[in-house]
């Protein structure tokens, strides 16, 4: 319906990448970088501390969303790690989905805290559950914007017609 319930000064261009973010800030800075790409998206989700719907519910969502080919998450926390866990392999099974988790490190834990009132976890746990479900875990905001640019620009490929054509065994 269109809807927009953001602080974001422009729409987000249009485009077949869902968006989901616990920060709105972030959220808005990834719409002007996007603009500038001509990066689009199907979907542009801020989330919040997850008073109510999570991301379990958004990726339940998306994974049978024809209009999303792939899915970005910027995450600080869980609340419901099982809930999680099922619609992100549910999710991951239908369409790429790249996950970057806030709270690696010390600082950036103290910073997700302040932001949502959420407790960051331990990194190789959430390391080991995005890897379990099917997930492509990136490090850095970048590896995130290059991964959502690469999406974008990629063909749908319908069927299995991949080839990979390599000089080497590995």
């Amino acid at each position: 319906i269109g809807l927009d319930a953001s602080f974001c000064h422009r729409a987000p261009p249009a485009g077949d990448i869902a968006f989901v973010s616990q920060s709105g800030a972030l959220v808005t800075g990834v719409v002007d970088w996007a603009a500038s790409r001509g990066v689009g998206f199907s979907h542009v989700l801020s989330l919040g501390d997850m008073a109510d719907v999570d991301f379990g519910d958004v990726l339940d969502y998306l994974a049978g969303d024809v209009a999303s080919r792939a899915i970005l998450i910027y995450m600080e926390s869980l609340t419901s790690a099982q809930k999680f866990m099922s619609a992100a392999r549910r999710a991951a099974r239908a369409k790429p989905v790249i996950a970057i988790k806030a709270g690696r490190h010390a600082a950036g834990a103290a910073a997700a805290f302040s932001h949502t009132g959420a407790l960051a976890g331990s990194d190789r746990a959430y390391d080991a559950a995005f890897r379990r479900a099917g997930l492509l875990r990136v490090t850095e905001l970048e590896e995130l914007f290059q991964a959502a640019e690469t999406l974008s620009r990629l063909p749908r490929l319908d069927g299995e017609r991949l080839a990979i054509l390599t000089n080497g065994g590995g």
